[in-house]
């Protein structure tokens, strides 16, 4: 799997769909984990989502974390 192997892009979309359950359960820890993976090979996109979940509370709050991923979808984050 691309992800297992360093892909950031990979591991980056694996956390989007952990925080929002897409195909799987919805789980933030396992989230941050794949965005921190991504963020540790230079995935600026993960760096974001995490700075963004620290800020709002995400690792407890489902209606922040529908927030975050509803943003992001509508391109409501700059990129460096």
């Amino acid at each position: 799997m691309a992800a297992e192997q360093g892909d950031s892009e990979a591991q980056k979309n694996i956390g989007i769909m952990f925080l929002d359950g897409l195909g799987v359960e919805k789980n933030r820890k396992k989230a941050k984990e794949w965005f921190s993976k991504a963020s540790e090979n230079g995935n600026r996109q993960a760096t974001l989502f995490l700075k963004e979940m620290h800020r709002c509370g995400l690792y407890s709050r489902h209606t922040q974390q529908r927030h975050l991923i509803q943003r992001y979808l509508l391109g409501e984050f700059s990129f460096l």
